[in-house]
């Protein structure tokens, strides 16, 4: 069914609305249970609720974990790498992939089952350290889905989640350790690791930082223009 994706209204009937997974404006890979209860709320809420107090609140959910309940579970959550690359380049986000073996959880469960087939990979935003999305396999893979998921709708940095202390030795600490590795990856995380007066300049050198890369791409610009413009 066509429908408005910011009412779940239908286009051609505009009394009735579609949810879950007969209505075009969920993607198909979102097309899940909790979608479905997602948009079914939302619809009741739209047909009764005044537009005035829906203001700026989405009626379909732009985060869903996607889970392959397998032996051990698969889940993806936010972008992938394509979509990061296509989004902001090669260069413009971090990636850090980790694998579970070797870990102290992984020795606890090593006769239970296959830990070398365990991984997390993070993906977030270069500068900013948003969190973008998360890949990850293992047997707890659709809690850390959530927990990244949470991040990702609350527009999180994997610094926010590398200050956050995780009990030890849980499967989640495992993305303390990817968010951790991230945080602490320049000069600015290092500063910030010092306290306030270090978060404040690592604030100001990474604005300073992210000027510079603008001023760059415009002398850049400028200088392809004036070739170009020699040439013919």
């Amino acid at each position: 069914v066509s429908v408005n994706p910011h009412t779940l209204q239908s286009q051609t009937q505009p009394s009735c609305y579609a949810v879950g997974d007969c209505a075009d404006a969920i993607s198909p890979r979102h097309r899940t249970a909790s979608q479905a209860a997602w948009t079914g709320f939302h619809a009741i809420r739209n047909s009764v609720v005044p537009w005035i107090l829906r203001v700026g609140s989405r009626s379909v959910h732009p985060c869903v974990p996607r889970v392959i309940y397998t032996d051990p579970e698969l889940a993806c959550v936010g972008l992938t790498h394509s979509e990061c690359d296509a989004a902001y380049g090669n260069d413009g986000y971090d990636s850090v992939l980790l694998y579970e073996d070797g870990s102290d959880r992984a020795d606890m469960e090593r006769t239970a089952r296959k830990t070398s087939l365990s991984f997390l990979e993070l993906r977030a935003k270069k500068g900013g350290g948003r969190v973008l999305g998360l890949t990850c396999c293992g047997p707890a893979a659709a809690e850390l889905a959530n927990s990244v998921g949470i991040a990702i709708t609350n527009q999180l940095t994997a610094r926010d989640i590398a200050r956050s202390v995780h009990s030890y030795p849980s499967y989640g600490y495992l993305l303390h350790r990817v968010a951790l590795s991230m945080a602490l990856s320049d000069i600015w995380g290092l500063l910030e690791a010092c306290g306030p007066v270090g978060t404040f300049l690592a604030r100001i050198g990474r604005r300073m930082q992210a000027l510079g890369g603008i001023f760059a791409k415009l002398l850049g610009a400028v200088r392809f223009d004036g070739r170009v413009g020699r040439s013919s």
